[in-house]
């Protein structure tokens, strides 16, 4: 079996998981892996009182609970945010990829660096940057990843996030986070048709973020080889 094949075992038959509907509560025992096929996903922790912040943003591709394998109950709770497919993965058969097919090993960790990358620069965001550059920073993260996933994808994505779940990620209120959005589409940064966003000056908005641009590597010269592979071009 091949790396390809490995990956392809590894989540069960996908599962249609409806808009609003929990993937896994937090506090679940023994934390599951999930592999997001499609659709979005948040991620949220109760806080005291009843409240609830969200965290993050999942989209098609992402594994989701990583961050719980180290613990015995799950740290956050899972939701589709969309319509989903959702895949579970077996995690025996994770721990066999680890050990027999090591480059796949350094791959997921690797993935696990580049969410720590994310947080770096949100951590920087909430605390040296204005309302209208998270935003930015935001958005243009967001639009990233969905390139990512489909490079062919244009300017324009459907962001299925309410503007006080906007306002938990870059630390504002609902309100500040209307009136963002209202500025950047005045000032000519974006375009908004009800959800939709359409990122009128990419370049421009880069500016407003003032982060630097960052460039992944996701096959580094280091990278072990798959057995019997010839080297291949670093993309």
């Amino acid at each position: 079996m091949d790396e390809k094949a490995a990956l392809a075992e590894l989540a069960g038959e996908p599962v249609f998981i409806h808009r609003n509907q929990v993937i896994r509560h937090e506090g679940d025992a023994s934390p599951s892996l999930y592999v997001l096929i499609k659709g979005w996903v948040g991620s949220s922790i109760r806080l005291g009182h009843g409240n609830r912040q969200f965290l993050k943003v999942h989209m098609a591709g992402d594994v989701l609970g990583a961050p719980s394998l180290p613990l015995t109950h799950a740290a956050d709770t899972l939701v589709a945010l969309t319509d989903a497919r959702v895949g579970s993965v077996d995690l025996n058969k994770l721990g066999a990829i680890f050990a027999r097919f090591p480059r796949l090993g350094v791959l997921f960790f690797l993935a696990a660096q580049e969410e720590r990358i994310v947080l770096m620069d949100r951590l920087v965001s909430v605390g040296r940057l204005n309302a209208h550059q998270r935003l930015a920073v935001l958005l243009i993260h967001l639009h990233e990843r969905l390139v990512a996933v489909d490079p062919k994808a244009g300017p324009e994505f459907e962001l299925p996030l309410s503007q006080e779940q906007i306002g938990d990620i870059v630390s504002l209120t609902a309100v500040s986070v209307n009136r963002a959005l209202r500025n950047l589409q005045t000032d000519g940064y974006i375009r908004r048709n009800g959800k939709v966003i359409e990122m009128a000056d990419i370049g421009a908005l880069r500016n407003l973020a003032s982060l630097p641009a960052r460039r992944i590597r996701r096959n580094p010269p280091w990278l072990p080889r798959p057995s019997g592979a010839a080297d291949a071009p670093e993309r």
